[in-house]
């Protein structure tokens, strides 16, 4: 039986042919064959419990904030969970469980609201639960490796739970992620015990939110934090002393954080001689990448590049989604 049967028979309804430009968060991407959107997580469990038992290859995407689609890949079934937004809580057990598709600044918002401390630095971000476990994400001192109890996962066709030390958390990395544990988030499980009042938490989260807004980028297409980790090689000394000297008048002078990031990374990219891709960094900082344009792609290779030849270590944290052969 193939999927477009199996959906037929179990009365799922799905889209055919969908450019993927028009549902990813930059606008990349080929055609999807088939695009299901369930709303019911017992639906979902379902498609994919049948995709891995007949071995069928599909695509598992949230918003697409961590994802970067190639416009030459044209997958055959690509699940999308941003209906899939459930919430609950135990208060017996004070956690929250969360479906895997539920909006992380969503979700932060209640916490907060809530007074559940810890999760006030993931207002504004835009990935969903399911992403965030599996990445380990963390911004301003809220971090998933720390709330995070347990998930249920399906894997081999059947539901396993797992549980924090399970997922053997690092920086931004986990084994769903390394692929150490190939599956498929359904939800998560979350600790709630730590309690602040709820104006402080609204307060602190509101200026998380004005620093995002100021010092990220907001302007361009983007993907956030193109790579998790970067240590770069060190430059000439007279560059390394223009750098210093530059850098100490900038701090010295600019009492805007948000100036003194676009300052900075112009002054990075001049001492490393960036080519034609740097219109295409963000000005708050090198490891940011927008897709600003069609050309963008192309200086996209470029700017992994440039990356792979000025570090002693890097660590891409977007994934990219390509043809197997490329």
């Amino acid at each position: 039986m193939n999927i477009k049967q199996f959906l037929d028979d179990e009365g799922i309804s799905y889209e055919i042919n969908v450019d993927l430009k028009i549902k990813t968060r930059i606008k990349r991407g080929g055609i999807a064959s088939i695009w299901v959107q369930p709303s019911q997580i017992s639906v979902f469990e379902k498609i994919i419990i049948f995709c891995q038992k007949h071995h069928l290859s599909y695509e598992v995407i949230g918003n697409t904030s961590n994802c970067y689609f190639l416009n030459d890949y044209n997958p055959q079934f690509v699940v999308s969970t941003i209906k899939l937004n459930q919430l609950s809580v135990n208060y017996d057990r004070k956690t929250i469980n969360c479906s895997c598709g539920y909006n992380m600044t969503r979700f932060a918002r209640y916490c907060v609201e809530n007074g559940y401390k810890g999760y006030e630095g993931f207002v504004g971000i835009p990935g969903t639960v399911g992403g965030a476990v599996i990445n380990n994400s963390g911004c301003y001192g809220s971090l998933i490796s720390e709330l995070v109890l347990e998930i249920t996962v399906i894997k081999d066709g059947h539901k396993n739970t797992l549980n924090n030390k399970d997922l053997k958390y690092e920086h931004r990395n986990s084994v769903l992620k390394s692929r150490e544990i190939n599956a498929v988030v359904l939800n998560a499980v979350f600790s709630i015990k730590d309690r602040e009042d709820p104006e402080r938490l609204k307060n602190k989260a509101k200026e998380i939110l004005t620093h995002r807004m100021t010092c990220q980028e907001h302007t361009h297409p983007n993907l956030g934090s193109t790579y998790a980790q970067l240590e770069f090689k060190q430059l000439p000394f007279l560059k390394r002393l223009i750098n210093a000297v530059v850098i100490r008048i900038i701090n010295a002078t600019t009492t805007s954080e948000a100036k003194s990031l676009k300052i900075k990374t112009k002054l990075f990219l001049y001492l490393r001689n960036a080519g034609s891709f740097r219109k295409y960094v963000s000005e708050f900082g090198i490891r940011c990448f927008t897709w600003k344009d069609s050309d963008a792609d192309n200086a996209f290779k470029d700017y992994v590049e440039f990356i792979n030849d000025n570090t002693i270590k890097s660590k891409m944290e977007i994934e990219i989604k390509q043809n197997i052969t490329q």
